[in-house]
């Protein structure tokens, strides 16, 4: 312990010595400004409540003061004028409203505060500012929201009294709440009407996929509509406190006389606990975003265009700020030169946005008519050019002087001072920012200014928005269609198709960019979508099968069959298929339904030729292992005694051999415990040799490849298979239903019941198709007709559904409910009841429309994946519908009229072609 305790004493000797030197060789640093003594006095003669925790004083001779209860006091004495701002910023403002985002409260509540206190009812605040010789105003933005009234030197005790009241006790009085709010819409309103305004909004909603920058400050239009008076109290009874309040008074005052008074009163305030609000980060951007819009007001096309930046608080902030100037403001920066002077440009300006968090370097510019592509062209290349080319000495010396000087003139009034003062302590942190701002500014350099143009002007972080007059955008579309690939580069690929010795049957539907041909040497079918947005590609090799055509002793063997395709081949095991692919990012996997079976690959195009030899491989090369065969069985017989844990695949285990007759489809796609404990691997290798032969294989391909080249790639996969040797199995076909029928079984230890009512549907190629698949959806989902019938009107069940299939042999429509045995009588009577409505009366056309707009929507929805499209694309030839079909659903959904609704309920939902299961509680 002695010892220690010298070791202690031996280093604060050597510490005290050290700084004894250090004041003999260094100059003192000066010494912080210090409170004036007299305003320290009248602050501490304060009541407990109203004295300060903290006080201290800027260079620039701002002071300083923090409440007990967290509110901020700055005051800084200016005599050149007999004028004085206050100003009240809350921080709080559109990133901040939490579970109301996007409603607009903050900018609301900002409109509201001016409506009235406990003291001083509606209309009394404006008037007492104007009777004290004041202007008051106010605004809100994504960080804060600040009150600001500037009046005569006289007048600041009555000012600086009215905006307390206001902050720490408005009343929102309801009446008035409804009058402003129509107020506000009409802001809201007039922004939209501006074009400028749109192009910003639509530029920072680019730029930001997440932080909530993105929001408009002004609310969602139809989300302010539907902001409650309830809403707007409740924003500013959580987020008014004294805590995130800073008050700001620069002007004639004297610091010792205002202070006390300032501090008195909201020292009285009590403070809440203010939610913190959620900001998520924006992520890394990782490619460039562009987005091309017009607008009715829209006369001269215009662009804004930008990289993601940094916050105020960044130490790149100066050299960014110099690097902004130098590009594009006066007339001598280089964008006006490069780009206005060369007649591409009207107007240009550059400048650094630095908020409290990440902002942007942004361009701005009115274009001259037909010339976006060319101006945009030279602004990148300008900024580009900023990487390599150092600003001259004159172009860093104007630069920083411009910027001093634009500091300097800020700080010209009071409440210009005052706006600085509250913008370098709430946004940057500091009291002395301003000064120290232009002192900081003078030390960057022109290797300064190149190193943040490398860091910040990066190629795939570029965002774009571009406004048209709507001419001109309805034409650059017209051209940018005329111009697309369809009419000239996917033409000449076409005749390069036709002109290839290894196809035949060319085809091309020009607006998708879709390709459909044959292998000449053995008639294997093939389907290229060329989709370039990313450099991707996928592809799917798939066959018929399946349930459909598996021998019936062998029930679930085209389902083993699919799912053993990637879990080893001849060449390569189970794990070696996974490391392959996993080494190069991509997914390759089997799918197995009751009419078709394959596998889909898809990884970066780069690895395209490896990821066609993987898929050919595991389709045409399975080892069919007893190993893993053993394993996949065990998995099966798990889940097909699982199925009896669902009562929903229990019943339908009656209702399929009752609309299906002997056709497979009465069979589950798994098989039975039975027949699948008895398929082995020789039955496997006998129907795969049997179904995989190119006359009954096809082959879908999406995305960054062309027709040309998947050609190439599939002709070296597949090109030596041999046609001539398939031969399709006989399917039975699938029985009419000419009467009613029924089934119905019981099980024990359940609680409630499932009926089904089935009606024999159309295969996928009927015209039919789509008026039975808005039926179906007419009549399913929360708000469809039966749900309300039986669910909302009666409260028969939980779980209702109507579900609409189409296979290759004729499908179904099958009516579902959940029930008990109590209802299973009311829920049929339900269902016939709707039935029989869709029969003698013709949907209202606003009601079909919505479900048309929801299938659409899905349909939309499920076209973006590329994988999607390679499978659905690959299984159009084996169902013998053709690629277009595909892209054609939206179209033909459209075209379906309610009498073909009502024809197709007649013709397909009568009362005597059903089938009809129970399941029930056994009792």
């Amino acid at each position: 312990m002695l010892k220690h305790i010298a070791l202690v004493v031996s280093l604060v000797s050597i510490t005290f010595l050290s700084h004894a030197l250090e004041t003999t060789t260094a100059p003192t640093a000066p010494a912080a400004p210090t409170v004036p003594a007299a305003v320290l006095a009248a602050m501490d003669a304060l009541p407990l409540q109203a004295r300060p925790l903290e006080m201290k004083r800027a260079k620039n001779g701002a002071i300083y003061a923090k409440l007990r209860n967290g509110c901020e006091l700055l005051v800084l004495e200016k005599h050149s004028a007999p004028v004085v701002s206050v100003q009240g910023w809350m921080r709080t403002g559109g990133i901040h409203e939490s579970h109301w985002v996007g409603a607009g409260l903050s900018h609301f509540c900002e409109h509201m505060m001016f409506k009235g206190t406990t003291k001083r009812p509606t209309g009394v605040l404006d008037q007492e500012i104007r009777g004290a010789g004041g202007d008051d105003n106010a605004y809100t933005n994504s960080e804060r929201t600040v009150y600001y009234i500037t009046c005569q030197s006289s007048g600041f005790e009555t000012s600086f009294n009215v905006l307390a009241d206001m902050l720490m006790d408005s009343t929102f009085p309801p009446e008035e709440t409804v009058k402003e709010h129509k107020v506000v819409y009409k802001e809201i309103e007039r922004f939209l009407d501006n074009a400028d305004g749109v192009l910003w909004e639509t530029f920072e909603q680019t730029l930001y996929q997440v932080h909530p920058y993105r929001i408009p400050v002004l609310g969602y239009p139809d989300r302010f509509q539907r902001v409650t008076r309830d809403e707007v109290w409740g924003y500013y009874q959580e987020r008014y406190s004294p805590d995130i309040c800073t008050f700001v008074a620069v002007g004639d005052v004297d610091a010792k006389v205002i202070m006390p008074k300032m501090a008195t009163t909201l020292g009285a305030w009590v403070r809440k606990s203010v939610p913190p609000a959620p900001i998520e980060e924006e992520p890394e951007q990782l490619a460039p975003r562009s987005v091309q819009i017009t607008h009715p007001l829209c006369q001269v096309p215009k662009i804004q265009l930008g990289y993601p930046g940094i916050a105020l608080r960044n130490d790149d902030l100066c050299p960014l700020d110099l690097l902004a100037s130098i590009l594009g403001d006066g007339r001598s920066s280089r964008l006006y030169r490069e780009v206005k002077d060369k007649g591409l440009v009207s107007d240009i300006s550059a400048a650094d946005y630095t908020p409290m968090y990440k902002g942007y370097l942004v361009i701005n510019a009115t274009v001259e008519s037909g010339k976006m592509d060319a101006a945009r062209d030279a602004i990148v290349n300008v900024m580009e050019s900023m990487k390599a080319i150092p600003p001259t000495p004159a172009e860093l010396a104007r630069a920083k002087q411009k910027m001093k000087t634009a500091r300097i003139t800020s700080q010209m009034t009071a409440d210009g001072l005052a706006g600085a003062l509250g913008q370098d302590w709430i946004v940057a942190g500091d009291l002395d920012f301003s000064d120290h701002y232009v002192e900081r500014i003078q030390l960057v350099t022109a290797e300064d200014v190149v190193r943040v143009a490398k860091k910040y002007i990066v190629a795939h972080k570029l965002n774009v928005a571009i406004m048209l007059p709507k001419e001109e955008f309805k034409e650059q579309a017209a051209t940018a269609k005329k111009d697309a690939p369809a009419d000239t580069a996917l033409q000449d690929e076409l005749k390069a198709l036709q002109a290839n010795p290894d196809v035949e049957g060319a085809t091309l539907l020009a607006d998708k960019a879709v390709f459909e041909f044959k292998l000449k040497s053995n008639g294997i079918r093939v389907v290229v979508r060329e989709d370039r947005s990313l450099p991707l590609v996928s592809f799917t090799v798939a066959s018929l099968g399946g349930t459909r055509w598996e021998p019936a002793e062998l029930g679930g063997s085209g389902n083993l069959m699919g799912s053993m395709l990637d879990r080893g081949t001849i060449a390569r095991s189970k794990l070696k298929i996974a490391e392959e692919s996993e080494n190069i990012g991509a997914t390759v996997g089997s799918f197995a339904t009751k009419t078709s079976f394959g596998l889909s690959a898809t990884g970066l195009m780069q690895d395209a030729p490896k990821l066609i030899e993987l898929a050919a491989d595991c389709m045409l090369n399975p080892s069919f292992s007893n190993e893993e065969l053993t394993l996949l069985k065990q998995e099966t017989l798990q889940n097909i005694a699982q199925e009896d844990e669902s009562i929903t695949t229990m019943n339908m285990k009656v209702l399929r051999p009752l609309l299906y007759g002997n056709h497979p489809s009465s069979r589950q796609l798994m098989g039975t415990r039975e027949s699948v404990e008895k398929i082995n691997a020789d039955d496997l290798k006998k129907i795969h040799k049997a179904w995989v032969q190119p006359e009954n294989l096809a082959i879908g391909v999406a995305g960054d490849v062309s027709a040309l080249d998947a050609v190439k790639l599939i002709k070296a996969q597949f090109g030596d298979l041999k046609a001539g040797s398939f031969q399709a199995p006989t399917v039975p076909p699938i029985p009419d239903l000419t009467q009613g029928v029924s089934g119905e079984t019981t099980k024990e230890g359940i609680k409630g019941a499932v009926l089904t009512l089935g009606f024999r549907g159309v295969d996928s190629k009927s015209p039919d198709r789509e008026p039975l698949e808005l039926i179906g959806n007419l009549l399913s989902g929360l708000g469809g007709r039966l749900s309300i019938a039986l669910r909302e009107k009666q409260g028969l069940a939980y779980e209702i559904s109507v579900h609409s299939d189409s296979q290759l042999d004729g499908g179904s429509m099958i009516f579902y409910i959940k029930t008990d045995n109590k209802s299973l009588d009311l829920s049929l009577d339900g269902m016939w009841k709707e039935v029989n409505k869709l029969r003698a009366e013709a949907v209202p056309a606003k009601e079909l429309d919505s479900i048309k707009n929801f299938l659409s929507g899905n349909e939309a929805i499920e076209l973006q994946s590329q994988p999607g499209v390679a499978t659905r694309l690959a299984l159009s030839q084996l169902y013998g519908e053709g690629a277009a079909k595909v892209f054609a659903r939206k179209d033909r959904l459209e075209k379906v009229t309610p009498d073909q609704i009502q024809a197709a309920a007649k013709k397909y939902l009568g009362p005597e072609k059903w089938a009809k299961a129970i399941l029930k509680a056994k009792e």
